[in-house]
């Protein structure tokens, strides 16, 4: 075999497992989407990542807790900030999904 025909295989190889990837980041986020529909609650949040709502409220409240891997993507993710925060579903699926 060539290495040119070695470059090529490598190359299909790499586009499939980039593939695979988007889909399974699809699919995760569409699962997301249809338990909680286009917005989740504070509560919903903390609850995925495992963490109190006081948690969540006094960290995302804060910059100097932006040191943590979730506050930025999770901040971003605010679409409604205020006293009843709403958070997009897919920014959250996203995040974890693994894309931080």
């Amino acid at each position: 075999m060539s290495a040119s025909m070695h470059l090529s295989y490598a190359g299909n190889l790499a586009r499939d497992a980039v593939r695979l990837l988007s889909d399974a980041k699809s699919d995760f986020e569409q699962d997301y989407k249809h338990k909680y529909g286009s917005k989740m609650t504070l509560a919903q949040v903390a609850s995925e990542l495992g963490l109190s709502e006081t948690t969540m409220k006094k960290k995302l409240g804060y910059s100097r807790f932006e040191h943590l891997p979730w506050v930025l993507p999770i901040r971003n993710a605010r679409v409604r900030p205020g006293r009843n925060d709403a958070f997009s579903t897919i920014k959250v699926a996203a995040f974890a999904a693994g894309d931080r």
